[in-house]
């Protein structure tokens, strides 16, 4: 298999998947912004060939996509791309377009990017959704605010995570925030209940062959609005969340792709947010292995060649990420991990990308319940 890895230098825990999928016998190549000499020897020792682009160039990328393919592939063709990264996403369909190669294309990454699409394929499957919709103007916006009911949610029709969102609880708020917005924007109910999360990896036939779950203490909105920040892996995921999982994951078709999406979950059930074709980001998926004692980069890796990997059939922990965003002293890592022993996984900085979302430091804990997860979690943030 010839494998074109979009973006081999970050995030740095996902040179996990190119150094697995070398491991499993497939031919990785590379692309991406970093000098070649920059990326650690493990992956460079794992890529076949690396052409550095700007990747926000796609015709570049594709350039050298093309000139790996003739120096490389002696007569061959790439397999398969992919890059596990939002960001990449579309970049990823260009090349799916330009090299013949399945999966999410030119004409159908819409259904992965606009959150306007991805309502209408959920109302199209059945599943209730958030009332609201795309708003072309101010007086589209007022009028629809009015019939929903403050307090209401904008948000962009192709953002990320909680970049560009806002929450709206007067006509005066909607009518100082609308010049400020520079790209289409969705306007919706707005909805109270925690968000939990369906996650997982789906094999080229769209079966989900891993699955997981994470419980929010609030919204990313919040998180990056100040909140202290508490999520953790649910070592049991409820059948109904699993029923509306694996039809979102069949209603868009997910092959060969880790998901992410996100739920409101109300008295009325589980509420679709949103859907993303690739990993939860951060340390999430190192979160997920914790949990169940595993491997998902080798996981990926073996079913990419070919292989049917073993997946555990249960998960074994809790594992929270904790993250104390509004005090000034947090505990150090010798504190922490002499106080809680080895329910401590680690405790760092996080990159400077993930630090309005995701905090400054991060606590990652791994308990065998729930009640001493959140014990530990109380005790960090408001100690």
């Amino acid at each position: 298999m010839n494998f074109l890895y979009i973006s081999p230098e970050f995030p740095p825990n996902f040179q996990n998947f190119i150094i697995n999928l070398s491991a499993q016998g497939v031919d990785v190549f590379g692309v991406g912004e970093a000098d070649f000499f920059e990326l650690p020897i493990a992956v460079r020792d794992a890529l076949r060939w690396y052409e550095r682009v700007n990747l926000k160039n796609t015709e570049e990328v594709i350039r050298a996509a093309h000139h790996i393919k003739d120096h490389c592939l002696e007569g061959g063709s790439f397999d398969f791309v992919e890059s596990h990264n939002e960001y990449w996403l579309e970049l990823e369909a260009a090349l799916n377009s330009e090299f013949g190669i399945s999966g999410f294309n030119k004409d159908n990454i819409c259904r992965i990017k606009r959150k306007s699409r991805m309502k209408q394929i959920f109302s199209g499957g059945g599943l209730k959704v958030a009332a609201g919709g795309l708003v072309d103007s101010f007086e589209d916006a007022i009028s629809l605010a009015r019939r929903i009911g403050y307090p209401v949610i904008l948000k962009p029709d192709t953002g990320v995570g909680g970049v560009g969102v806002h929450k709206i609880t007067s006509e005066d708020e909607l009518e100082k925030i609308w010049p400020s917005l520079n790209e289409k924007y969705i306007l919706e109910e707005f909805i109270h209940g925690p968000i939990h999360t369906y996650d997982g990896l789906c094999d080229a036939s769209g079966n989900v062959i891993f699955e997981n779950s994470l419980i929010l203490s609030a919204g990313i909105l919040d998180y990056i609005q100040g909140e202290n920040i508490l999520f953790y892996t649910d070592r049991l995921i409820p059948e109904s969340l699993r029923a509306v999982g694996r039809k979102i994951a069949s209603l868009f078709g997910i092959r060969n792709k880790f998901f992410h999406f996100e739920f409101f979950f109300t008295p009325d059930g589980y509420i679709p947010i949103e859907i993303n074709a690739r990993p939860p980001g951060g340390v999430i998926l190192d979160m997920m292995n914790w949990s169940s004692d595993t491997d998902l980069y080798r996981i990926y890796a073996e079913m990419m060649a070919g292989k049917t990997p073993i997946v555990p059939p249960e998960k074994s922990y809790y594992c929270g990420y904790i993250s104390p965003v509004r005090m000034e002293n947090p505990p150090s890592g010798e504190e922490i991990k002499a106080r809680y022993g080895d329910a401590v996984i680690s405790v760092e900085e996080n990159l400077p990308l993930y630090r309005a979302a995701m905090g400054h430091y991060r606590y990652l804990i791994r308990t065998r319940s729930v009640m001493e997860l959140r014990e530990i979690a109380e005790s960090i943030l408001h100690r």
